[in-house]
C-alpha cells in the first residue's frame, strides 16, 4: 500500500458513504423548514404530508436522493403557488383601484365565490373575509330562527285543535276548528337548511389547499384508505367528482343560495300571514266566533279556571320569523 493512500476503517464513522448521506439527509432537514415556513397551513398538516413523502421515498431504491427530489418539487410548488396568489392579488387590487365605488363591493363579493379563485379563502384566512362572517350570521340567525319555533306548543303536529286540548274544567267548550300549524313546521325546515348550508359552506372556506390549489380534507385520505379496498379507484371517482363540482362552484354555490333564499321567503311570509289570520270555531255557547292564535291564548288564559296552561306563542313565531328574515338578509 504506498503513502499516499488513505486508509478507510469499516468502523469509521466518516466513510464517504456515511458522510453522503449526512449530508443528504442534512439538505433534506432545510429543504423541509423551508416548506414549512412557505406553507400557510398548520405546521401539522404540513409535517403529516412530508411524512407521507418519505414513506414514498422509503420504496425506492436510493431513498435520500428521492426523497430530496420530493421536497425540492413541494417546495417549487408552493414557491409557485405563492407567485401566483401575488400576482392574482396585485391584479385584484388594480381592478378594484380603478373601479367604481358602487361597484367595490360587488367585485370584491364576486372574488370571494370565483371557482377558479378559491385559493382567496384558505384556511384561517378565510376569517379576515367579510362573505366569511355573512355565512356565520346567517347560520346563528337560522338555528336561532329553528330552535325557537320548535318550542311553539303542538307545532310538531299538523293542527292544533283547541277544543281538543283544553283543560277539563274549562267554562266553556270549543266544538269545532283548528289552527294550521304546518307552516310553522316549514319555518323550521327553512332554518335547519340554512343552517347546515352556511356550516357547511363555512367550513369549505376554512380547508387548506394542495400543490394543484385544490381545496383537500386533512386526513380524509387515510380515512378512505382504511374503510375501504380500492382505494385507487375511489380516489379517481372522487377526484373526478370534485373536478366537476370545482367547475360548476359558481353555478352551484348561486344555484343553493337562490333556493334557499326563495324557498326561505315564502315560508317567513306563509307563517306571518298565517299568524294573524283569524279561524272559525263553533262555540258551545255562540254558534260562531273566530279567533286568530293571539287571540285564542289571550282568551283561553284569562277564564276561571284557565282553559288552557300554556302561554301565549305568537311572541316565540314572531322572534323566529324576525331571525329568519336575518338569516336570509345574510345569506
Amino acid at each position: 500500500m504506498s503513502k499516499n493512500e488513505e486508509v478507510i476503517s469499516p468502523l469509521s464513522n466518516h466513510s464517504p458513504r456515511s458522510t453522503l448521506y449526512d449530508k443528504l439527509n442534512l439538505l433534506s432537514a432545510e429543504i423541509s423548514e423551508g416548506v414549512i415556513n412557505l406553507s400557510d397551513g398548520k405546521r401539522w398538516l404540513i409535517e403529516n404530508e412530508l411524512r407521507r413523502l418519505r414513506e414514498e421515498a422509503d420504496r425506492e431504491v436510493s431513498p435520500e436522493a428521492v426523497y430530496n427530489l420530493l421536497l425540492f418539487r413541494k417546495y417549487s410548488n408552493i414557491a409557485n403557488l405563492l407567485k401566483e396568489r401575488n400576482v392574482d392579488l396585485e391584479v385584484r387590487i388594480q381592478t378594484l383601484a380603478h373601479s367604481r365605488d358602487d361597484s367595490s363591493m360587488f367585485d370584491i363579493a364576486h372574488g370571494t365565490v370565483d371557482g377558479q379563485g378559491e385559493a382567496v379563502l384558505v384556511g384561517f384566512d378565510a376569517v379576515k373575509s367579510n362573505i366569511f362572517w355573512l355565512r356565520v350570521l346567517a347560520a346563528m340567525f337560522s338555528f336561532i330562527s329553528f330552535v325557537v319555533m320548535s318550542q311553539v306548543p303542538y307545532v310538531s303536529r299538523a293542527t292544533f285543535s283547541p277544543g281538543a286540548h283544553s283543560e277539563a274544567d274549562c267554562p266553556y267548550t270549543i266544538t269545532s276548528g283548528s289552527f294550521n300549524m304546518r307552516p310553522y313546521q316549514f319555518v323550521i325546515g327553512a332554518g335547519v337548511l340554512i343552517y347546515i348550508h352556511t356550516l357547511i359552506t363555512s367550513m369549505y372556506y376554512l380547508l387548506p389547499v394542495d400543490d394543484n390549489n385544490e381545496k383537500y380534507v386533512p386526513g380524509l385520505r387515510d380515512l378512505v384508505s382504511l374503510l375501504l379496498n380500492d382505494v385507487d379507484q375511489t380516489e379517481d371517482c372522487m377526484t373526478s367528482m370534485s373536478a366537476v363540482a370545482r367547475t360548476l362552484s359558481r353555478a352551484l354555490e348561486f344555484v343553493a343560495d337562490f333556493c334557499l333564499v326563495v324557498l326561505s321567503l315564502v315560508a317567513f311570509i306563509i307563517a306571518a300571514i298565517t299568524v294573524d289570520q283569524p279561524i272559525k270555531f263553533q262555540h258551545d255557547y255562540i254558534e260562531l266566533v273566530y279567533f286568530n292564535l293571539q287571540s285564542y291564548y289571550e282568551t283561553a288564559t284569562h277564564t276561571y279556571p284557565q282553559c288552557t296552561s300554556s302561554e301565549d306563542p305568537v311572541p316565540m313565531i314572531r322572534a323566529s320569523l324576525a331571525m329568519l328574515f336575518f338569516a336570509i338578509i345574510a345569506k
